[in-house]
């Protein structure tokens, strides 16, 4: 697959996740649940989405830097 169609899958599949995580974030705050629960829980498993994304493609980008200064 070219790197034009990985771009519309990703962006075709965030336009499809985002109204349904604000749908469930709204359901549970008509439930009772704390709002800042809902909110830490939708942080939470957005990283839990787009950390392993971000890291399989540039494993390096995530480790320590040798020089912290230049």
């Amino acid at each position: 697959m070219s790197e034009q169609g990985k771009g519309v899958l990703l962006f075709l599949a965030a336009w499809a996740v985002i109204p349904v995580m604000d749908a469930c974030a709204k359901k549970l705050g008509q439930d009772g649940y704390p709002i800042i629960q809902i909110v830490w829980a939708r942080f939470f498993f957005n990283a839990m989405i787009v950390l392993p994304i971000l890291y399989l493609p540039m494993p390096q980008a995530f480790r320590r830097p040798s020089r912290w200064c230049a």
